[in-house]
């Protein structure tokens, strides 16, 4: 299921969690990709991959929620281990907490992690720290 997320991503693209005009244009592209993909497929091929994608975007099982908690936790440690922060993008804890959170909440350990994460972001200063307004 995440292979076939990210083969979607991989011809539509992928934008950051909090770009709601960017992810609204992707939704779209995603799902002429799948169909794209289905079509170079055997027909029972092609309908199982978009049916796991489906399934991964619907959220309903645990499978989903999984992948797409671990494609949303992906980005933070990224940040941590290379110390890239979120000057510029209006982005700071709360609104990350805003954005991930109801991704990572269906589970103890992913809410750990996630917490984990978010608060060794904090120690290391990379949330930005400038309100919505001062941002050009």
């Amino acid at each position: 299921m995440s292979l076939i997320h990210d083969l979607v991503e991989i011809d539509a693209g992928d934008v950051a969690a909090w770009d709601t005009s960017g992810r609204k244009r992707v939704e779209h592209d995603e799902y002429d990709a799948i169909a794209k993909i289905h079509q170079m497929l055997e027909n029972s091929e092609g309908e199982e991959l978009e049916k796991l994608w489906i399934e991964h975007e619907e959220l309903k099982t645990i499978e989903a929620k999984l992948v797409k908690a671990c494609d949303q936790i992906c980005p933070l440690i990224y940040r941590v281990v290379f110390k890239s922060g979120y000057a510029g993008t209006g982005v700071d804890r709360e609104k990350l907490d805003e954005i991930l959170l109801k991704y990572v909440d269906f589970s103890e350990t992913t809410k750990d992690l996630y917490y984990a994460l978010t608060e060794e972001i904090a120690v290391l200063g990379l949330f930005d720290l400038r309100t919505d307004e001062n941002i050009q």
